[in-house]
């Protein structure tokens, strides 16, 4: 028996009919060494995105504990990442969109950075866009951030990728169902955490190819008609939680409150 952390590799997807499928069949074929249990959740999707999730189950078999679920009505992004939290089991929690493509080796990597790094409690990586058949890479150096990087607008991660460890779910309430994403969120809540420590990272290696196409949330035309007072909100309620739980110290609120100001303006 190894001693590797136990992994929740979650799936969200909302019309996804397209490449849901592919994104399972990754997810299942990961060469992961330890335990690790893959959660879909299908937020309630007006196309065949069930049904690809059915097919893609009974094609692949997997060495890991699947599961998926579809959502009664449609919760969100917020809503159905919140839903996925209160599911998982993991040590560490790996994120996947239903439209995304993982690497067999990624939660490999990312398992054995958070424990090369145990003070990391986010961690993202690079990718590779796919654009139709064509794949383009991305490429941003090693680093690491703290919640200074964050205020000042710095900070360089991509959700697409991302892996977090279980204190930052546990720390905190669920998010809330009227917000629209949940990368930025898990960002905020992380360093939060870490008080000025640099707990979020970004490690050098290619993990994930980010399908690009014309109804992705984060394309464009879609981010333009995010909800940024709803995502204000949920920072807000974060920083208070913070502050009420000595998670941070006061001598950051007013950089927070600055870069709140700012970005729902922007």
């Amino acid at each position: 028996m190894n001693n590797y952390p136990k992994v929740s590799f979650l799936i969200t997807a909302y019309n996804h009919e397209l490449y849901v499928y592919d994104t399972i069949v990754s997810a299942c074929s990961q060469n992961y060494c330890g335990e690790m249990e893959i959660l879909i959740s299908d937020d309630a999707s007006t196309d065949n995105t069930w049904k690809m999730i059915q097919k893609a189950l009974v094609d692949n078999t997997s060495k890991y504990d699947v599961h998926a679920f579809r959502n009664e009505y449609n919760m969100g992004i917020g809503g159905n990442v919140a839903n996925l939290f209160s599911r998982a089991t993991g040590d560490i929690i790996v994120f996947s969109d239903g439209d995304d493509i993982s690497y067999s080796h990624r939660v490999d990597v990312l398992v054995k950075k958070h424990i090369q790094f145990p003070h990391i409690l986010l961690l993202d990586s690079n990718y590779d866009f796919l654009c139709g058949t064509n794949i383009f890479s991305h490429f941003v150096e090693a680093q690491e951030f703290s919640i200074n990087d964050f205020i000042t607008g710095t900070i360089c991660l991509s959700g697409c990728t991302r892996s977090i460890k279980r204190i930052v779910i546990d720390k905190y309430p669920p998010i809330s169902t009227f917000c629209p994403t949940g990368d930025s969120i898990t960002i905020l809540r992380a360093l939060l955490l870490g008080n000025g420590q640099k707990v979020a990272a970004m490690i050098d290696d290619t993990l994930v190819k980010y399908r690009i196409h014309e109804n992705q949330v984060s394309n464009s035309i879609n981010i333009k008609k995010i909800n940024r007072i709803s995502i204000v909100k949920q920072y807000i309620s974060d920083i208070k939680y913070a502050l009420k739980h000595k998670f941070i110290s006061k001598r950051y609120i007013l950089g927070l409150i600055l870069f709140i100001i700012k970005y729902g303006l922007a």
